[in-house]
């Protein structure tokens, strides 16, 4: 059986009511971190603050074993977003339009930042361009990030108590996610043509700037 990005979008919910209840708590497995490796994950994962990688691991793995037993017929294959939480499980995907292949990567780009961001790090895949990303920061380390993949489909899962809503993006059709007892840091997914776009940011901005920084992507 071949298990599809929808098999696992719809089964992840069920999987970690069966699973993830059996699971120690979180006061179980407590371990300090260093103070520096507590800034280097900080730069590079900023919004997983919920949660453990080896929760999302078992997560995972009981999604597969769950599929095993059961298969999910007749799932949408044309969405542009969507997103379902459930359990402390929150889980979104973007699809771009299949029909539409342009002959080069387009970038797209950060056309205003707050005041105090200051350019950080820009990468793209050399060979065959598919990926874009740029990242701009504080001196303090908060940060804005956007990401672009072409013909590619972009899925993940948030452990943690988060919301989301469905948004308009540019005149696309996004979904808005946030950390739900603080509402700051934030994440917007969403399609546009061939291309999955996301923005993210941490705290220290408010919803309205950071849907002002999206108001003003440039192609």
């Amino acid at each position: 059986m071949r298990i599809t990005d929808e098999m696992l979008y719809e089964a992840a919910p069920e999987a970690a009511e069966r699973y993830l209840g059996a699971l120690p708590g979180r006061e179980a497995c407590a371990h300090v971190f260093s103070p520096d490796f507590e800034e280097r994950m900080r730069v590079l994962a900023p919004r997983r603050k919920k949660g453990t990688l080896w929760k999302r691991a078992l997560l995972l793995a009981a999604v597969i074993a769950l599929l095993g037993t059961a298969v999910r017929a007749g799932q949408p294959e044309d969405y542009h977003v969507r997103a379902a939480a459930r359990e402390g499980i929150l889980t979104y995907s973007a699809r771009p339009q299949e029909d539409v292949v342009p002959q080069r990567f387009h970038r797209i780009t950060l056309g205003w930042v707050p005041e105090g961001y200051a350019l950080w790090t820009e990468s793209e895949l050399e060979e065959d361009t598919v990926y874009f990303s740029t990242s701009y920061r504080t001196e303090d380390y908060q940060y804005i990030a956007l990401r672009q993949w072409m013909g590619q489909e972009y899925s993940e899962t948030l452990m943690g108590d988060y919301q989301w809503e469905g948004v308009t993006v540019q005149g696309s059709e996004g979904i808005f996610i946030h950390a739900a007892e603080d509402a700051s840091g934030y994440i917007l997914l969403w399609a546009d043509g061939p291309y999955v776009l996301q923005l993210t940011a941490d705290s220290g901005l408010d919803r309205e700037t950071f849907f002002k920084i999206a108001e003003n992507l440039e192609w």
